[in-house]
């Protein structure tokens, strides 16, 4: 039994991938996708032509509806090849805009439609305060979301309450950040991972309060991070750890997640269903808050870049 194998016996595994072909050779249950991931698909020859016939096809369109028929085609090859579900990534520049995510949604939704393929597609979501609200309009329309870029147990605890289908905590970056902050202290004590307690901390207070939202961990570093979340509900991962896992034959020392006896106290949620005070709480969990905007930039980064690489393309087909 290699590592990916021992991880598969007590948990769901997804891909984070944007080309068909590295998820028809690696087998996950699930794939998330997004623009950066997108791009990286590029460089595969028959992906970029791919992507470039859907440009191609809907050139006259503006470039934001031709980035929605990117998201949809790519997503309906990808579920050719996955029992599971994809997740689709909203434009980055709406995380702080309810109207404008609800807008962007109701035409991806039309195009899966199209393709017969609404009910394996989840809509990832930034969980800004902002993205929350997006999520419970979404939720009475039958829509599932995938609450991405949760980095507090504040974030995660609204999205439970408002009852998302997934969240995804970020691991691996809430472990970066402490990590350059506390280096002495990660030095003292090599076991220590805070990403990990993150996840462990949120996985035992919705366990305990019955949330049926998911959890799927995410933004790992190494293997070992990974395997250390063994028992989550989902996890998804890079090609890469992916591959490192499935190479890996001798099962690292890990130990699966199970609820505690230990119940967490309730969180006081009236303070956070306010915008003015989630935003003021969520500061007050300097990592977390620094997170979440670095979060939104990178994904709003990268939205740029594939919008650049279709206007150019659009450039030549003209």
């Amino acid at each position: 039994m290699n590592a990916l194998e021992y991880l598969k016996k007590y948990t769901t595994v997804a891909l984070d991938s944007g080309n068909f072909l590295e998820v028809a050779k690696l087998h996950p249950n699930d794939v998330t996708t997004n623009p950066s991931l997108i791009l990286k698909a590029t460089k595969d020859k028959e992906c970029l032509a791919f992507i470039d016939g859907v440009i191609s096809t809907y050139k006259a369109y503006t470039t934001s509806e031709i980035i929605n028929q990117i998201l949809v085609h790519l997503g309906n090859e990808i579920l050719k090849y996955i029992p599971g579900t994809v997740s689709i990534e909203l434009n980055a520049d709406y995380a702080f805009n309810v109207e404008e995510s609800m807008e962007q949604i109701a035409e991806v939704l039309m195009l899966c439609n199209s393709f017969n393929i609404q009910d394996r597609v989840l809509i990832k979501v930034p969980a800004t305060w902002e993205g929350i609200q997006v999520l419970r309009l979404a939720r009475k329309k039958n829509v599932r979301c995938n609450m991405t870029l949760v980095f507090s147990l504040a974030q995660a605890v609204l999205c439970g309450e408002s009852k998302a289908y997934l969240i995804s905590p970020f691991v691996g970056r809430v472990s970066d950040m402490y990590t350059s902050l506390t280096s002495n202290c990660k030095k003292q004590n090599e076991s220590l991972d805070v990403g990990v307690q993150f996840l462990e901390q949120v996985y035992q207070y919705f366990k305990h309060n019955n949330y049926n939202t998911k959890l799927m961990a995410a933004s790992f570093r190494s293997i070992e991070q990974a395997l250390s979340v063994t028992g989550c509900d989902y996890v998804t991962l890079s090609p890469d750890i992916f591959l490192d896992l499935k190479n890996t034959h001798r099962l690292l020392p890990t130990s699966v997640l199970s609820v505690s006896h230990i119940r967490k106290q309730p969180i006081d949620l009236k303070p956070i269903w306010s915008q003015e005070f989630f935003y003021r709480a969520l500061k007050q969990n300097v990592n977390a808050y620094k997170n979440l905007i670095n979060g939104v930039y990178t994904f709003r980064k990268a939205t740029q870049e594939l919008t650049q690489y279709i206007e150019k393309r659009v450039c030549v087909e003209c």
